[in-house]
């Protein structure tokens, strides 16, 4: 027992069996000592979290910011633009103008090119068509015998010419469907106006043939003249307003569909004009009726008024377009109200005539018919050329009165003798001058003359006023006074 304890402790006192064996050389690597590394955890999920959530916002952001790419427009009508502003959030402003090449109520041109980028809230200004102007001046051609009625049709139709008539004229020596003559409503040809009216007459041959009338009913103008003309039917084209038919087209004829004519015959064709409002008799409405009435109704009301001797006052004097009348939308009607009999005149005196004056003529603008009566005379009260006296003062009259005004000529002055003042120098002469012109209400103007005498010199030799002479207070009185020369 004892030799095992020694044995036992011998060994704990020595190095350990594997201490020992690591000491070699050659020893294995799984008796090398262990070494233990901390597992880092990964972070990267949490970077594609946010990574995500930045995106996302930032596209919430671009979306709800994003510029607006600006279309074409021209040629779209007014509802599809409206809808494309609407839609993307943007401001129009329209101009109407009229457009040779354009249908009405398209687009012409944007204030914007297509493809450029704007930002909702944006403003876009558009021209839009209101169709052909009718007042335009049109050039007339030469037309002689060499034109045809094919011609004359075509040249209509180019310059777009609404008001026209072909009348055929039997005429043997002339050629078939030829032009003999025309007239226009114009003063002249050089003014001839798009919507004037001009008559041309055709020639015809007396050959006749049974037509059968065909139904022109909706066709355009130039479509039922055509029929016409290849038909050998004369035609009176008249315009009427229609809110069914649309501008442009046959509204009625006065030969029924199918019936049998002879070649030559007349037929009238009542155009359509379009739409119209009819005027009604506004002595029954008040001025905020009749401007409702013209808002609702698309015309422009200009409304004026004026004095009238008998008709009372906000009463209606006269109407541009008479009661029953049909005319276009958008067509202006002329209002003149009553300002009555009466009218107030203000407290003038003391004011400059000129203010009377202008309101006089401001008031016989309206048909006042006012005159006035105008006296002048001196006053120490009232300054020149103000009213000093006025008839009817803050008070009315009637129109076509005569008013009586006093104005003031300035106040009445006795001119001091200049001559016997006196003084050493030209200088301080001129100073007693004017001093004594400003003690008797005057102005004076001193005007120096050079002597080489010294006994004339320093003296007053001149004043324009003689001396003791009553004058206006606004009189200027000139006054020589002599200088030596030096």
């Amino acid at each position: 027992m004892e030799n095992l304890l020694k044995l036992k402790v011998k060994i704990m006192s020595e190095k350990g069996f594997l201490e020992q064996l690591n000491e070699k050389e050659g020893k294995p690597e799984s008796f090398q000592p262990e070494h233990f590394e901390k597992v880092k955890k990964s972070n990267l999920k949490y970077y594609l979290i946010g990574l995500l959530v930045v995106v996302g916002v930032l596209g919430v952001f671009y979306m709800l910011n994003r510029p607006v790419v600006m279309i074409d427009m021209v040629g779209m009508n007014e509802n599809d633009v409206n809808l494309w502003a609407k839609n993307n959030e943007i401001q129009l402003i329209y101009t109407d103008l009229y457009s040779e090449t354009v249908e009405a109520g398209k687009v012409i041109s944007q204030s914007i090119m297509e493809k450029t980028n704007i930002n909702k809230g944006d403003i876009v200004e558009l021209s839009v068509s209101r169709g052909i102007d009718p007042d335009k001046v049109i050039l007339l051609p030469l037309f002689d015998n060499f034109w045809s009625k094919s011609a004359i049709v075509a040249w209509i139709e180019e310059n777009h010419i609404s008001n026209y008539q072909f009348i055929s004229v039997v005429d043997e020596a002339a050629d078939e469907d030829t032009l003999l003559e025309y007239s226009v409503e114009s003063e002249s040809a050089d003014t001839f106006k798009r919507s004037d009216r001009i008559v041309f007459n055709i020639a015809v041959q007396p050959v006749k043939t049974i037509i059968t009338m065909s139904d022109l009913l909706n066709l355009s103008q130039s479509q039922a003249e055509n029929w016409a003309l290849t038909n050998g039917v004369e035609t009176i084209i008249k315009t009427a307003y229609s809110n069914s038919v649309d501008k442009g087209k046959v509204m009625s004829q006065d030969i029924l569909a199918g019936s049998n004519i002879e070649s030559g015959s007349a037929i009238v064709l009542v155009i359509s004009k379009g739409p119209a409002i009819k005027i009604v008799d506004f002595q029954t409405m008040t001025i905020a009726e009749a401007k409702q009435w013209a808002t609702q109704n698309n015309v422009q009301l200009i409304s004026e008024t004026k004095y009238h001797m008998t008709i009372p006052t906000n009463k209606i004097i006269s109407q541009s377009i008479s009661a029953g009348t049909w005319v276009a939308s958008g067509s202006k009607i002329q209002l003149i109200y009553s300002l009555g009999n009466r009218l107030a005149i203000a407290d003038f005196v003391n004011l400059p005539l000129s203010q009377l004056e202008s309101f006089v003529s401001d008031q016989n603008g309206l048909g006042a018919k006012l005159k006035l009566s105008i006296t002048y005379q001196y006053s120490n009260v009232t300054s020149i050329n103000r009213i000093v006296y006025v008839e009817h003062r803050d008070t009315k009259i009637n129109i076509d009165s005569e008013i009586e005004v006093i104005v003031s000529l300035g106040g009445l002055v006795k001119m001091p003798d200049l001559s016997l003042l006196e003084s050493m120098e030209a200088e301080y002469l001129a100073l007693e001058v004017i001093k004594t012109c400003e003690s008797s209400g005057l102005t004076c103007k001193i005007i120096y003359v050079t002597t080489e005498e010294l006994d004339l010199a320093n003296k007053v030799i001149y004043q324009s006023v003689e001396p003791d002479m009553y004058i206006s207070d606004s009189t200027l009185v000139e006054v020589h006074i002599t200088k030596l020369n030096d």
